[in-house]
């Protein structure tokens, strides 16, 4: 797992980063606002290519993605013989990159903040236990006791290569959020169709709230900063 700045990367950086990315990415980055969310993408994306390329040993510009159906992206087969999984989400000014081999994987990151009609939310794509915790909490934590489920569920659907849906309700990741497992713990649950995931809630620093889920059972997670042994 890395974590990466995005605004940390120097005008060099980026620049050599627009290099390499494809066309596809080149317009997504045209298309946000001026500025700084601009290069925070093609940062994301640069590092990103830059990290499978390590794992890969292939240059960044030759990493090819492919679209999954709910728009994951993911290696082009014929240019994965190592079958990589990975997966990307930024917020704000802080971006993970989760990395597996043979194994779906998927990470969220959120900043705390407001949630609208979060009751509306829970209810279509939570369980019972989910909901419950969150009113239990006191209302002066309900924004990260919402946060906490969402990246949990949020880092889920993506390892499974799709949006919240509403069968997620059948899903119940509650058990992470006992007491009876620190913050920094990795949680094995046997969930769902596909058997044993591990799911694990943390910290990044500076409020920043994750999670990551790994199919079958993981002895640890590796955690990196770039560009720390990056080219």
């Amino acid at each position: 797992m890395w974590g990466i700045n995005l605004d940390d990367a120097s005008l060099e950086k980026r620049d050599v980063f627009r290099e390499v990315l494809s066309e596809d990415e080149k317009t997504r980055a045209s298309r946000l606002l001026p500025g700084v969310y601009g290069e925070r993408f093609v940062t994301a994306r640069g590092y990103l290519r830059t990290i499978l390329g390590l794992y890969l040993d292939i240059p960044p510009g030759g990493i090819r993605f492919e679209y999954l159906r709910h728009g994951k992206p993911a290696l082009h087969a014929e240019a994965n013989p190592k079958n990589i999984s990975f997966n990307l989400s930024h917020s704000r000014s802080l971006a993970l990159c989760a990395v597996s081999v043979k194994r779906e994987i998927g990470i969220d990151v959120e900043y705390p903040r407001p949630v609208l009609m979060a009751e509306r939310i829970l209810e279509r794509f939570f369980s019972d236990d989910e909901r419950e915790y969150y009113r239990s909490q006191p209302e002066t934590i309900k924004e990260c006791a919402f946060m906490n489920l969402w990246t949990m569920k949020e880092a889920y659907s993506k390892a499974l290569g799709r949006g919240l849906t509403s069968d997620l309700r059948d899903i119940d990741l509650s058990p992470v959020l006992s007491d009876d497992y620190p913050s920094s713990d990795t949680v094995r649950l046997d969930i769902g169709p596909g058997g044993t995931w591990t799911i694990r809630r943390f910290s990044p620093g500076d409020e920043y709230m994750a999670a990551v889920a790994l199919k079958g059972e993981a002895s640890g997670i590796k955690s990196f900063t770039a560009p720390a042994g990056l080219p």
